[in-house]
């Protein structure tokens, strides 16, 4: 059995820090949630390793320090309400949780949302809202957010959940089809202007109509 605090510092000293993640918040969010509570059980020995773990074989949990940068670049404060689109495994959800006032996750698989909603009830969160919403043809919400998240690559219909940004206001999501996609990171600086910053690329999955390209099924 996997040593969770000895691979925990591993994942810190190994990954992490060499690259880049400073952020005092973020490194005790992805110490203290433990990664392996959202994973199947047969890759619990590769939890912390530096690779993307598939979920049930479909779709997949970014790796540590991927999820350890979107993390960081989204600066989240206490005060922050957060719009995640693609709930997942719940574990990008959790990190957020911890650190923010409230969080409203979507995802078109209903399925993904309760499970990962049991697993965050197990861990004694309750300032998460869940909701079963196709983005491409639900962007009709009345709130407005101080971050969004997307961990997928998006298209142009997606990016008008801009909209839904406050004042100075953050959208961090990738954008380009793969085999690379850009992390974009938009700050809403009027109500019709944004600077973006292109921090790195990676390769991420793309969001479609019919939710992921691959979907999980329980």
């Amino acid at each position: 059995m996997i040593n969770r605090h000895e691979a925990s510092l591993n994942m810190l000293e190994g990954q992490l820090k060499p690259n880049g993640i400073t952020c005092t918040k973020v490194i005790q969010t992805v110490l203290e949630i433990d990664r392996s509570l959202f994973i199947p059980e047969k890759y619990h020995n590769i939890a912390f390793s530096d690779v993307d773990i598939p979920l049930y074989d479909t779709y997949s949990i970014p790796k540590p320090l991927l999820a350890s940068k979107l993390l960081q670049e989204m600066d989240l404060k206490k005060s922050d309400k957060v719009l995640e689109v693609g709930t997942g495994s719940g574990y990008l959800t959790a990190c957020i949780a911890k650190n923010v006032k409230e969080v409203v996750t979507i995802d078109i698989n209903e399925g993904l949302i309760n499970k990962a909603k049991s697993l965050h009830a197990n861990l004694s969160f309750h300032n998460i809202t869940y909701k079963c919403v196709d983005v491409f043809s639900s962007l009709d919400f009345i709130e407005k957010f101080d971050k969004i998240l997307i961990d997928a690559s998006c298209n142009e219909k997606v990016l008008k959940l801009k909209e839904l940004l406050n004042i100075n206001g953050l959208m961090v999501y990738f954008y380009g089809l793969p085999p690379i996609s850009n992390l974009i990171v938009s700050k809403k600086v009027s109500e019709n202007q944004f600077i973006d910053s292109n921090p790195f690329e990676c390769f991420r999955e793309p969001l479609t109509d019919n939710g992921y390209v691959k979907k999980l099924d329980f």
